[in-house]
């Protein structure tokens, strides 16, 4: 996996063989405006991911390492490619690998 801050986004890309997916998020305190999500394209590939399935696990994902870490981090906003490998649970996975490496760096 890698993971960068560029700007106000957090970004993870996980490749395991064929499988590939990238996620960007963008946190705020206190969130008054709507979540926006924005999906990238591939020319050369058709959409196989979905704005509602990865705003659902990125959800559920945040909520749960905010209960396992006890924090309190709230989405702004998501970037995710919309060509990548469909999962019913790689975003809520890499979400949660985002915040334990925004506590981590925290800490350091």
């Amino acid at each position: 996996m890698k993971f960068i801050f560029d700007g106000e986004f957090y970004k993870i890309t996980r490749v395991t063989g064929v499988h590939h997916n990238f996620l960007g998020i963008s946190f705020c305190d206190d969130c008054n405006t709507p979540l926006e999500i924005k999906a990238f394209s591939s020319e050369s590939k058709q959409e196989s991911v979905f704005e509602s399935d990865v705003k659902k696990q990125v959800i559920q994902g945040i909520e749960e390492i905010n209960k396992e870490l006890e924090t309190n981090y709230k989405v702004k906003k998501i970037q995710f490619v919309s060509s990548d490998t469909p999962s019913n649970s790689v975003y809520s996975y890499l979400a949660k690998e985002i915040v334990k490496r925004i506590s981590v760096e925290k800490v350091s």
